[in-house]
Parts: C-alpha cells; sequence; structure tokens
C-alpha cells in the first residue's frame, strides 16, 4: 500500500494511497539429469507465463535465449544448468546439476577359462555407477539378469565349447554385448554294475567300468588303492572306482555294493521238543563250507554259558544245560571261525528257544 500527500501553494492538502499487490512467479525447468556422452539434452522450461526473456548458461561455456533449448555436453562430468528467466516485474534463477556419463563397452573375465562338468566357473564383469543391470547368457540355453555384482558363478552339466555373452545396461548411455567362449570338458562314465553277492568258497568277482571308453587316456583309482582298469573282488564290502581323463583330469565316481552271500545262515529259532524237527540250535551250513577252526558259545540274558562246542559235526545245543531244560525265550550266540586256514569270520545274535 503506498500513500502520496499533495500539498499545493495556494493550502491545498490532498492524501491519494494506491494498493500494489505483491506478485509471486517462479521459473522452473525440467530435465534429465543423467545423460549420456554425445545425447542432446533438452531442457524444458516450465517457467511462469509471466517470464519473457530467458537466459541459459550449461555450464560447460555455452549459453543460449531460447525458451527450451537442446543441448549436447562436449564430455563426461558433472555440469550446472542455470536458467535466469526475466518478465515485466519479476527476475527469478533456478539451476540443475547434470551428469554427464561416458560411453562404455560392456566386458567381463572369466576364471578358470576350461573346467569340467559340475565345477563352478567365476565371471568378473566390468561395473561402475553407470551399470544398471547384467544379462548373462551362458551358452547352455539358461540365462540371467542380475543387478550390478562384481563376481558371479555358473556349472554346466554338459560339455562343449560354450559362448556366453554379457550385455550390460547402463543408466543413461547405450547397452552393449561382450562375449566369450569356455570349454566345458565331460566327465568320465562309470558303470560297476549292479550290487552282488559273493560265496567265500566261490568264484571271485571281477569289478570293471561296464562303459566303453576306448581309445580315451583314462586313469583309474579304486577305494582299495589298485590303479589296475579291473579288480578281482575276494572280500564282501562297498567298492568305488575313481576315473579320470582328459587335459584337466576330469573325474567321476562310482561304487558299487558286495554282500556277503552263501556264507553261514543261522537260523533265529529252534524247537528242542523231540518231534525230530528243529530240535538243535546249529548253522548247518558251515557243514559244507571249508572250516578250518569253528567256536560257538550260547549265553542267557545274565551272560551265564549254557553251551559251547568246537565241533562242526554235532548236532549243536538241545537246549539243555547239565541236562536240564532251559527255559523258553532269547539267548546269544557268538560265533568265531576260520575258513581255510586264512578267512577269520564272527558272528554274534540272538536265537528263541521255543518249547
Amino acid at each position: 500500500l503506498y500513500t502520496l500527500r499533495v500539498l499545493t501553494v495556494d493550502g491545498c492538502d490532498t492524501t491519494v494511497s494506491v494498493y500494489i499487490p505483491e506478485e509471486q512467479h517462479f521459473a522452473s525447468f525440467e530435465v534429465d539429469t543423467i545423460v549420456c556422452q554425445g545425447s542432446p539434452v533438452a531442457f524444458n522450461n516450465t517457467s511462469d507465463s509471466h517470464f519473457t526473456a530467458f537466459a541459459w548458461s550449461f555450464g560447460d561455456g555455452d549459453v543460449s535465449a531460447q525458451q527450451s533449448p537442446v543441448h549436447t555436453y562436449p564430455g563426461i562430468g558433472y555440469y550446472t544448468a542455470r536458467l535466469i528467466a526475466t518478465g515485466p516485474i519479476c527476475i527469478d534463477t533456478v539451476v540443475h546439476r547434470i551428469t554427464v556419463d561416458s560411453i562404455q563397452n560392456s566386458y567381463f573375465r572369466l576364471e578358470p577359462d576350461r573346467i569340467c562338468m559340475g565345477q563352478t566357473i567365476f565371471f568378473y564383469p566390468d561395473i561402475d555407477s553407470t551399470v544398471h543391470a547384467l544379462h548373462w547368457r551362458y551358452g547352455d540355453g539358461s540365462s540371467m539378469t542380475s543387478a550390478p555384482e562384481a563376481l558371479l558363478q555358473h556349472a554346466y552339466d554338459q560339455d562343449g565349447e560354450m559362448v556366453v555373452n554379457l550385455t550390460t545396461e547402463y543408466r543413461a548411455c547405450p547397452a552393449s554385448s561382450f562375449t566369450d567362449t569356455i570349454q566345458v570338458y565331460p566327465l568320465p562314465k562309470i558303470y560297476l554294475g549292479p550290487d552282488s553277492g559273493l560265496c567265500l568258497d566261490g568264484a571271485p568277482i571281477v569289478l570293471l567300468n561296464e562303459w566303453d571308453d576306448a581309445g580315451t587316456p583314462t586313469k583309474y583309482l579304486w577305494n582299495t588303492g589298485d590303479t589296475s582298469a579291473s579288480l578281482k573282488v575276494v572280500h564282501p564290502g562297498s567298492y568305488s572306482l575313481t576315473i579320470s581323463k582328459g587335459p584337466l583330469d576330469c573325474s567321476a565316481t562310482e561304487s558299487v555294493v558286495i554282500h556277503k552271500q552263501c556264507y553261514v545262515v543261522i537260523p533265529n529259532a529252534f524247537t528242542p521238543n523231540g518231534d525230530g524237527e528243529n530240535d538243535y540250535f546249529f548253522p548247518r551250513q558251515l557243514l559244507s563250507r571249508n572250516i578250518t577252526r569253528f567256536d560257538m558259545r550260547i549265553l542267557n540274558r545274565w551272560g551265564q554259558e549254557v553251551f559251547a562246542t568246537t565241533r562242526t559235526d554235532g548236532r549243536g545245543w538241545d537246549g539243555r544245560l547239565n541236562d536240564k531244560p532251559q527255559q523258553q525265550g532269547v539267548y546269544i550266540y557268538r560265533i568265531s571261525l576260520t575258513i581255510d586256514h586264512k578267512r577269520e569270520e564272527e558272528y554274534a545274535g540272538n536265537v528263541t528257544l521255543i518249547r
């Protein structure tokens, strides 16, 4: 509010009041604050219509008087873009910081560049703050998109030359791709056959890889320490073979179990009632084996020995101790023997006396 008082020479005194409203006008503009080197940058002037003149400075020495100019920055870095807008009454200034990213080429390093199937390979991509996402194609039909990470890993379940492609997506600049190859070597194929059984006095079992790897340099290692292509088995147990081949000695392991078979079959119950059937406890199958030492002992549940024998031509235990019938129940047997003067065997278990 402004007041004007007028005094004339003839004595008149007049006061005039004038109200001038306060005006507020603002300059503004829209612009991408992260741009790529060499790309035109559009400055969209969104200032009030009050302004009629515009003075732009782009932070690199260039200026413009256009209302909404387009400018290309000469190099990477940070620039302060400034707009000074002038109107009939008001003048206003607004600034934005512009980041100009450099154009980059996608790249990654892999380690190692040769692997066996199932092994892990590591990828080390070149990344910085301008990388937005990584798009991987591993050459085996699989792919993934990841955030910028300094280390990724992958394992192959097939062999051959794998062409790996990385497309790097940047926050402002165009995406770029890089390709490299990996050689994946196959694993040996191993099959030792199904689990089987072995008789003490029977023929040995010969284990070997039933897959044909003819012409392929191969190394063999059995869990027994043998390094031959085949293994003669005369003892029951678990046997495994590891085969290595190829320039990286890619290896695989297969196991097979050889069970004890047609050895000593021991009954788990007998009925000493004089009917001529199952009246004695004795592992009768021993009679057909080449047993050179035999010892069998029977204990009751209190640990008292109720029967002992070293004969293989006897009847066995008739359920008596000192000619006195023993109670019905569970008894413990312990048998140790030697087969053909060299093979030691021991057996222990329960047998039920039924009356």
